[in-house]
């Protein structure tokens, strides 16, 4: 029995629940990494947007989603028809806001039947706000042979307007209707 406790004092003196300093968690590492990611939003029992990635990660303490390789349809919440397609190389989803950051983007906007190609557009969800950088470089065409590219482009959704700052070249087509 005295070696039992000679080796039970003996092993618990040599345990120690000091770990050193811990790293603080800044939110910079993802809370949870998913790959061939099939994810689609509710609201009201009806799909609102439904996106195919390669890989998602939820950042909590940012309230965060980060897309990798993405596709995704958009659709109106009332009527449950496709607004908009899509692909991007990266997606970055603001979750208390809706705002989201793509880069390599690609939509296909059903109700305008045109396609808005750029390097990278912020979505400002509030607002209805679509923009790129004062130098990035989109290119929309539609299925009337409008051709359009040109840097500063911001669209606002409401009004159905869109607009560029500088550098426009392209064919306009004006309808009659």
């Amino acid at each position: 029995m005295r070696w039992q406790v000679f080796f039970m004092v003996l092993f618990c003196s040599a345990c120690s629940f000091d770990y050193g300093e811990q790293a603080q968690d800044d939110g910079s590492k993802p809370d949870i990494v998913m790959y061939k990611v099939d994810y689609v939003r509710m609201e009201t029992g009806e799909p609102v947007v439904h996106i195919n990635a390669d890989v998602l990660e939820r950042y909590e303490k940012r309230n965060t989603m980060a897309f990798e390789r993405l596709s995704f349809k958009h659709f109106d919440k009332h009527t449950g028809t496709m607004r908009t397609t899509g692909s991007a190389e990266t997606a970055q989803v603001e979750l208390d806001s809706g705002d989201i950051h793509l880069t390599g983007v690609s939509l296909d906007v059903v109700s305008e039947s045109a396609t808005i190609a750029a390097e990278s557009l912020e979505w400002q969800d509030n607002e209805r706000f679509l923009t790129a950088g004062t130098d990035n470089l989109v290119n929309i065409q539609k299925k009337d042979g409008t051709n359009i590219t040109g840097k500063g482009f911001s669209a606002f959704i409401r009004d159905r307007k869109w607009e560029f700052s500088h550098g426009i070249q392209g064919i306009y087509n004006e309808d009659d209707d």
